[in-house]
């Protein structure tokens, strides 16, 4: 990685810095009453599977990195506030949104009567509720960028 910066910087005078802005986003919390989770005990490989909508299921999962898949499902940044440090295995079930109803404006869209929602399915399932909230954020910004040059 320290390559690859250094190309970045010497190539196209990238210029880059860390700040810290308060933005509204998904926060994954421990629902009252605790979290629904069994941690990894056999040290497995790192695991996600999907088989079919809103059937998935995970093997040695860090919280951090379920909260960025989760951010795919919500279409906006999640981020682990779960306190959890463990690796887990747990299966969820959830009824996708429906084409054309994401949950952007912070409002859990509904889903079709035959399942439950993402935010249901994580507090009653997993014990871990999803709300939005505005926090301090690190974003990376782009100070400075010129075009490749001809050589």
């Amino acid at each position: 990685m320290e390559m690859l910066q250094t190309l970045l910087e010497e190539r196209f005078k990238l210029r880059l810095r860390h700040e810290s802005r308060e933005l509204s986003v998904y926060v994954l919390t421990v629902a009252r009453g605790g979290a629904k989770l069994e941690e990894n005990k056999d040290g497995a490989d790192l695991e996600a599977r999907n088989s079919g909508a809103g059937r998935e299921s995970y093997r040695n999962f860090p919280m951090p990195i379920f909260a960025s898949i989760l951010a795919a499902h919500v279409d906006d940044a999640v981020v682990d506030k779960t306190g959890l440090t463990g690796s887990y295995d747990f299966k969820l079930e959830f009824t996708p949104e429906r084409e054309g109803q994401g949950a952007k404006d912070g409002h859990e869209a509904a889903a079709s009567p035959d399942g439950a929602s993402l935010f249901t399915a994580l507090r009653e399932q997993l014990g871990l509720e999803l709300g939005r909230k505005k926090i301090a954020v690190e974003i990376l910004t782009v100070d400075h960028l010129e075009e490749l040059s001809d050589n």
